[in-house]
């Protein structure tokens, strides 16, 4: 998809597609074009937690701890009960080796209702973080 911007909007069947399209296209590794995409459907949609955070993840994916932390802090606002939000962000805040903010991201999560095995053993570790520091 190239870089364009939609006028008028697309109507919301079409913004489904798109995002549908964009997912695909993250599924299958081609991470700096869902990006563009996600991108794209947010100057439409710039409120949309699950634009921000797929965002997010396909940043994760290139390693942009920094830029993912942005839209991840953007999803997490736009939906500050989602577990899978508060998880990922921490997940991010250990890369970033910010060990404060993953506790407090792995303990969001699971207040949100995330009790998982991952999220209490990244827990853990990011506890662990603090003492090897």
């Amino acid at each position: 998809m190239t870089k364009k911007s939609f006028s008028p909007p697309p109507d919301p069947e079409t913004l489904k597609k798109l995002f549908q399209e964009a997912c695909k296209i993250h599924e299958q590794g081609e991470i700096v074009q869902a990006i563009e995409m996600y991108n794209e459907l947010l100057r439409v949609l710039p409120e949309s937690a699950l634009l921000h955070f797929n965002c997010g993840l396909a940043l994760f994916d290139l390693k942009d701890f920094a830029a993912a932390e942005k839209h991840y802090s953007q999803a997490s606002a736009f939906s500050p009960q989602d577990p899978d939000i508060h998880y990922n962000r921490g997940l991010n805040f250990r890369r970033l080796r910010l060990t404060e903010a993953a506790i407090d991201s792995f303990e969001s999560a699971y207040k949100a209702g995330d009790h998982s095995v991952d999220t209490l053993y990244n827990l853990a570790l990011s506890y662990q973080d603090i003492f090897n520091f």
